[in-house]
């Protein structure tokens, strides 16, 4: 990517920094919390609310669907 001054892979799951590629040094302790902060940003408790309205309007949806086309 142009202007990419860093990237990295970040296990969700336990939020472990597996892989790193930058243009500058940086210690080891910023580059865990950058990781456990990227952890944050997917999983944190805001975004894992949101998932979950979505998870509910969609099952909402497809049941709304289903009573549809016992209905007929």
């Amino acid at each position: 990517m142009p202007d990419c001054l860093a990237s990295g892979v970040v296990d969700l799951a336990t939020g472990m920094l597996l892989s790193v590629e930058t243009t500058d040094a940086h210690p080891p302790e910023v580059l865990d919390l950058l990781a456990r902060a990227s952890l944050g940003l997917f999983q944190g408790r805001t975004v894992v609310m949101i998932g979950d309205i979505f998870k509910e309007r969609r099952v909402l949806a497809v049941a709304r669907r289903v009573v549809k086309s016992v209905e007929l």
